[in-house]
């Protein structure tokens, strides 16, 4: 704490508790070099340095260069580097969710370069949800828990300010408020007694610097001794753009393109928020009138013309989309929707924005299709952390087809085959190729075999498979979501109370059933409920990613889209395997317009998970 200064006042001796001390300072370099360089004799070496995390994303901007700095060969983890396949440590731990980046909650690790140092991962929260508010909560946050670690000196970016959430001045002034709070709150431990502000363009770093400056003589701040350096202003070469952002890493590294639209429903109120590019946009919202909007997502799902669903779509998407936040559209990259369970209700797949010409591709209009969509699930479940991975270099797929004696389903039974030749093939693919990868597929195919016990024998006692493929009947169950499932004979479910009992749900599951991903529709209802939906259960068990249905689908346009979604996942036909939302892409066209029961399915289809995943 700091020292107490005493002073008197009409004669008496008041004591009086000192302004807690921070030495400011301001460096112009990236943050991935920052802390090799030695410190002046005054200035205790760089012990900490920090970057900011968003929840679900990969690592980005700053922290994926911070990311190559860190995870890159040396001597010391060469083999290992090369074992990874050049994932970066950061961007490893993100995929397994032991970086989740919940608000305000930290993330350490020792610097593989110099173990006197340490890398925090600052926990930012959902996208489209980072204000200032929440900027001095996570500085006051870092900063405490460093102190009590016994940390001297935090070298940062200017968290909150790289993605256009805040301008520099409303970052510095967050940071400094939530700062004051932690070192006046520290007990037991001396604070942090030195902050560095590390931003590579010159302009930027002047503008900390003045912000910094103005802080300190500001009124009404909280109460806090500041010292900045330098005290001259940075130096700006002529002719050097204010603009250019972080310089390209190395493509090993780089992370997927992807824009990402954070959609949350409050009220009446639909919010917005983009994080593409370089740039996290402004939020935004629409306000309108709830059953305009959900009974016109209920008709673009009914219809079978192709015309019919063009105009709906376009109505639905001028109907509730900002029109400031619409240029995220415009892309060639896979858009990652974070969703609620009030916003997982909309068809955002069907939507069309009627001011892009996509080209003259039947069906492209559609975002869905291209660019298109995959969804992210936000829950207040928690999810399980992620198993270890399997050294036996084999992938199990479970394969369950036509499991109900009462209602059978001929086209289940020639997607279970047709699948299973081509995983066939994928395996003498790879044996081809010289790798040492087998596939192995335990198929349950026919009520005789892909019975209700079968199936959850399979799920709690067999070997931990990677891929389970589910083809038959499923049935939501609007009165009571927790009993939605998958039906087999006699009137059995698997249910969400079933796959609470498995603790080692595959991480891709493919539920090619009717409704199989119907989100309860009444936002509060849920938030109540001890038990998760049919769907959500599967987020609750760790899944990945998974694949459903928002309706009743038509069985053979169901078999032709999942023979179609393998077919490019696995490169069947090709020799390069797609990822994700390549096999979505493909598969949605490939039913689009064909019959009318393709043209009223293709849009039914849904991806919850990871865009670029990819099979090994």
């Amino acid at each position: 704490m700091a020292d107490t200064a005493t002073r008197a006042a009409d004669g008496g001796a008041a004591s009086v508790q000192a302004a807690p001390k921070l030495q400011v300072h301001v460096a112009c370099e990236p943050i991935e070099e920052i802390g090799d360089q030695e410190t002046a004799a005054d200035v205790p070496l760089i012990d900490v340095i920090a970057v900011g995390h968003y929840a679900k994303v990969e690592p980005q901007f700053a922290e994926l260069a911070l990311d190559i700095a860190i995870s890159g060969p040396s001597q010391s983890n060469a083999g290992l580097f090369q074992e990874r396949n050049a994932l970066g440590i950061l961007r490893d731990f993100t995929g397994r969710g032991i970086i989740q980046g919940e608000l305000g909650v930290p993330f350490f690790l020792p610097d593989p370069r110099d173990s006197r140092r340490i890398i925090a991962v600052a926990g930012m929260g959902s996208v489209g949800c980072f204000g200032a508010p929440e900027l001095a909560f996570l500085a006051r946050q870092l900063l405490w828990a460093l102190s009590r670690l016994g940390r001297k000196h935090l070298a940062t970016v200017l968290i909150g300010s790289g993605t256009g959430d805040l301008d520099v001045e409303a970052a510095v002034a967050s940071w400094m408020n939530g700062a004051a709070l932690a070192i006046a709150s520290v007990s037991g431990s001396p604070p942090v007694e030195h902050l560095t502000f590390v931003e590579q363009i010159p302009e930027k770093a002047e503008k900390i610097r003045s912000a910094l400056l103005t802080f300190r003589t500001s009124p009404g701040i909280p109460t806090l001794e500041l010292t900045v350096t330098p005290s001259e202003p940075i130096p700006i070469p002529s002719g050097l753009p204010g603009s250019s952002g972080r310089p390209v890493v190395p493509s090993k590294l780089s992370s997927q393109p992807v824009t990402r639209l954070w959609v949350e429903r409050r009220g009446k109120k639909y919010l917005f928020g983009w994080f593409l590019d370089q740039a996290s946009h402004l939020r935004d919202f629409t306000q309108l009138d709830l059953d305009t909007i959900l009974s016109t997502n209920d008709k673009l799902a009914a219809k079978e013309e192709p015309d019919y669903q063009r105009k709906k779509a376009e109505y639905l998407f001028n109907l509730i989309v900002p029109q400031s936040i619409r240029e995220g559209f415009a892309t060639k990259d896979p858009i990652v929707i974070e969703c609620d369970n009030r916003t997982a209700q909309l068809h955002w797949e069907m939507l069309v924005d009627p001011s892009l010409n996509r080209g003259l591709v039947p069906g492209y209009e559609f975002l869905g299709i291209h660019p298109t969509i995959t969804r992210q699930f936000r829950n207040s479940f928690g999810v399980p952390p992620e198993p270890p991975p399997r050294l036996d270099h084999t992938l199990r797929i479970l394969m369950v087809a036509d499991t109900d004696a009462n209602r059978p389903l001929p086209a289940a039974r020639e997607e279970a085959e047709t699948i299973n030749l081509l995983f066939e093939k994928h395996e003498q693919s790879l044996r081809s190729s010289g790798l040492n990868q087998r596939v192995l597929v335990e198929s349950l195919v026919g009520p005789d075999q892909a019975t209700y016990d079968s199936v959850l024998e399979k799920l709690l006692n067999g070997p931990r498979y990677d891929i389970l493929h589910f083809s038959g009947h499923c049935e939501f169950v609007e009165e009571d979501p927790a009993t939605s499932g998958w039906l087999f004979s006699k009137g059995k479910k698997i249910t969400a109370y079933e796959l609470s009992r498995v603790d080692r749900v595959p991480g891709f599951v493919f539920s090619n059933g009717c409704s199989s991903g119907v989100i309860p529709r009444d936002g509060a209802a849920v938030a109540r409920r001890a038990v998760p939906s049919f769907a959500e259960a599967f987020f609750k068990q760790g899944v990945k990613n998974f694949i459903c249905t928002a309706w009743p689908v038509a069985s053979d346009r169901a078999r032709d889209f999942a023979c179609r979604f393998y077919e490019v996942l696995l490169g069947a036909n090709t020799d390069r395997r797609g990822c994700m939302y390549e096999a979505m892409s493909e598969a949605r066209k490939s039913i689009w317009c064909v019959t009318p029961s393709g043209t009223r399915t293709w849009g039914a289809y849904q991806h919850y998970g990871n865009p670029w995943h990819r099979l090994p």
